[in-house]
């Protein structure tokens, strides 16, 4: 997302472009509030993965790194990792949170305040509290990385796991961190 927007900044890209019958943005949107893999490997496949790696690097990502599209078993069962750090996720929250009333940033935090998964970082906040998230899942992962937007204190929040046997004792996990962080604020 943040890539797209980039080259849209820049003039280099138009989100109402068309790809494979969609445009950038209406594929960006499902990406990030659905975890649709085909919309994330449609737009990998465009951009191309050293494209978006050596993007990575020069935003101080240097912990992210694409190996392989969404949902390639047999890349992964070959060694092939997609990877990022709590460090690098934070980094992308903060720059997003103090730029949050510029464009391109006020874009992608809109896009991420329509997240439909809402089984982790919000589950057990009030429906009152706006969250800006992103999930990520996998059959052992449960990811979720925010912007909680409480009244007083706004706070950011990154879970990324690994190796996960309770999918369901995890998400409440991340849901009461969230929680805790929330009425520690």
């Amino acid at each position: 997302m943040e890539y797209a927007f980039y080259r849209n900044a820049q003039g280099l890209l138009g989100l109402e472009e068309t790809l494979n019958g969609s445009t950038i943005l209406s594929l960006i949107t499902p990406m990030i509030q659905q975890s649709d893999n085909y919309a994330t490997n449609a737009l990998i496949d465009y951009f191309g993965m050293d494209e978006l790696n050596a993007f990575f690097l020069q935003q101080g990502y240097a912990d992210t790194v694409l190996e392989r599209r969404m949902l390639d078993f047999d890349r992964r069962a070959a060694g092939y990792e997609n990877y990022t750090s709590l460090d690098n996720c934070m980094a992308f929250l903060k720059k997003l949170y103090a730029n949050r009333e510029e464009d391109p940033y006020r874009q992608m935090l809109e896009i991420m305040k329509g997240q439909q998964v809402r089984t982790k970082i919000p589950l057990k906040l009030s429906s009152s509290i706006v969250v800006a998230n992103k999930t990520g899942e996998l059959d052992d992962v449960e990811n979720d990385i925010g912007i909680v937007f409480a009244e007083n204190s706004p706070f950011a929040i990154v879970v990324l796991s690994g190796g996960v046997r309770d999918t369901a004792g995890m998400r409440g996990a991340i849901a009461d961190f969230a929680l805790m962080s929330y009425n520690y604020g």
